[in-house]
């Protein structure tokens, strides 16, 4: 494994962490799924290496990011999310979960976390390892249709917008439009980690789970 953008101790440290998720777990991780994570794991020993003072080796260096993660849909929403706030209180990570629809399945889930770095990694690799839903025929079933849109050291702000707000606890809204979904966003200071019409890196409708 590889990355030309980052130096050689994130990305060593991104392979040993990799190789022991896919050990827990051979055959059942996907191509996509797996690259990903590896560049989640570079990006945070990346930006965990500029913090530290020249020929100093950052080891579990204890940096505040924050992260806005969508999940297309949760079938079994109830349990879903008692999950994913169980995950959040067990790693010490703040968490604003939106979410669309009401009743069993919900859809265009926006989840907004704040923690250490290496919390936030954990987070993401039990979102793709563990069984966290149901499929249509009712079998529990891995996270397939999550996407990171935006990860960065917590205080990080686009000029001319503040700071994220310092989340607290777990917290779980449901929204009835996307004016009301970004009102949410821009209360916590995540709606505006982007530029344009890719404010979060990525087009997603108001329908598939975000702006």
């Amino acid at each position: 494994l590889s990355c030309p953008s980052a130096g050689p101790e994130p990305v060593a440290a991104a392979s040993r962490t990799l190789e022991a998720a896919v050990s827990k777990a051979a055959g059942e991780e996907c191509c996509t799924g797996l690259v990903q994570t590896f560049l989640e794991l570079v990006a945070a020993g990346a930006l965990a290496a500029k913090e530290a003072p020249p020929g100093e080796i950052v080891r579990d260096c204890p940096m505040r990011e924050e992260i806005v993660i969508v999940i297309d849909h949760m079938n079994d929403a109830p349990a879903y999310m008692r999950t994913l706030e169980r995950w959040a209180s067990e790693l010490v990570c703040a968490g604003l979960l939106l979410y669309s629809d009401a009743g069993r399945r919900v859809s265009g889930v926006m989840l907004v976390m704040q923690g250490e770095a290496g919390a936030l990694t954990a987070f993401l690799q039990r979102l793709r390892s563990e069984m966290v839903d149901v499929d249509a025929k009712g079998r529990r079933c891995k996270e397939r249709c999550s996407t990171v849109l935006c990860r960065r050291p917590a205080g990080t702000f686009k000029p001319g917008y503040r700071p994220a707000a310092a989340l607290t606890g777990w917290r779980a809204a449901r929204y009835a439009s996307a004016e009301e979904r970004d009102a949410l966003l821009d209360d916590v200071g995540m709606l505006h980690v982007g530029s344009g019409a890719e404010r979060f890196g990525v087009g997603v409708s108001a329908a598939g789970g975000g702006p």
